[in-house]
């Protein structure tokens, strides 16, 4: 009878562990190393107005660090609000490649 009890402890162990790996595993296959290895926006319906934008609403858009987030503020405080997404090329360190990426994300009305 020991050897029984013995034996059934030992595969309710391994079956606890079994499980556990189970349930653990998807939870490790959506861990995010980083927020800026998302994309530009993830389904975002609603696109954010440059105009009206924070720095922290900009910072968050990929390739926008705080130095670019600064420079778009300070060239809007500056000049004016952004009358098309065409304009952002006029702020220094926004390439072409980033431009269209924002487009995706902000508006200007």
């Amino acid at each position: 009878m020991k050897k029984r009890a013995k034996t059934a402890v030992i595969a309710l162990g391994i079956l606890l562990a079994v499980l556990t790996a189970l349930l653990l595993a998807p939870v490790s296959c959506y861990r995010i190393s980083s927020p800026r290895s998302l994309p530009a926006f993830s389904k975002s319906y609603a696109l954010t107005n440059i105009n009206t934008a924070t720095f922290k609403e900009l910072e968050a858009a990929a390739g926008i660090g705080p130095v670019t987030a600064a420079r778009i503020i300070r060239y809007r405080e500056k000049h004016g609000p952004f009358e098309k997404m065409e304009d952002l090329g006029a702020v220094e360190g926004l390439t072409p490649a980033l431009l269209e990426k924002l487009k995706a994300g902000f508006k200007t009305e």
